[in-house]
């Protein structure tokens, strides 16, 4: 997990979807790595990985698998690797917004709007 600069704690987020009924099957929080833990599984290359969630193909599934023990199906389902918001904390400034462009949006991810959007 790790702190961005508005004092919300992020921590990387596992989801799996069944490719049959597109619905989601589980998911797993993977506490014990920050952004940069995951760049090399990732193989992106954004300023900030938390923006979004990537896709799991088997270059990503391979070195994942070299960090976790967590055993990918990609065969019966979908997986998403992104960054999930765990709740407020006291900021640590260890990301701050003027290294950003200016005008730069950041879009919640779709679980964090309210219902009904």
């Amino acid at each position: 997990m790790w702190v961005i600069w508005s004092g919300v704690t992020v921590a990387w987020e596992l989801e799996w979807f069944d490719k049959k009924g597109e619905r989601l099957s589980g998911s797993i929080l993977l506490k014990n790595f920050g952004e940069e833990d995951m760049r090399p599984v990732l193989v992106v290359d954004d300023q900030s990985l938390c923006g979004g969630y990537y896709p799991i193909d088997e270059a990503r599934a391979a070195r994942l698998l070299e960090l976790t023990d967590i055993a990918i199906d990609l065969g019966k389902y979908d997986y998403f690797l992104g960054a999930a918001d765990t709740g407020l904390t006291e900021a640590d400034r260890s990301i701050d917004p003027s290294d950003f462009p200016e005008q730069e949006v950041w879009y919640p991810t779709p679980r964090a709007l309210p219902g009904g959007v």
